[in-house]
């Protein structure tokens, strides 16, 4: 089991740090290309963290819970269709934004 998990965070690590040179590369000529290179970072750092801290929950904890969990997630989908809170992108409602707009997620990806 300790073999499984070293390779899958070696894994993981190697992709993220994959994901991070080839967008450097892309984004080695414009200043606004560099500010999405940051907010990247900061995205991978959150989920590295989040990761941790999911792998620390017993997840048979969350079966006393999954009643609630479904509700929330089925209020999230429905907020989505809601004009003042879900988020039109590209002709599409599918995104509740966080703060002013510049961060936002998809409910359906929780409900998966």
């Amino acid at each position: 089991m300790k073999t499984a998990a070293s390779i899958l965070t070696l894994s993981v690590a190697s992709l993220l740090a994959l994901g991070m040179v080839m967008l450097y590369s892309s984004s080695m000529g414009s200043t606004k290309d560099a500010h999405l290179l940051l907010m990247q970072t900061i995205f991978c750092f959150t989920g590295v963290i989040c990761g941790i801290v999911a792998s620390k929950i017993d997840y048979r904890v969350l079966k006393d819970y999954n009643s609630y969990i479904f509700a929330f997630t089925i209020l999230m989908l429905l907020a989505v269709l809601s004009p003042h809170v879900g988020t039109k992108v590209n002709g599409a409602r599918r995104w509740l934004s966080l703060g002013h707009g510049s961060i936002g997620f998809q409910p359906s990806e929780f409900a998966k």
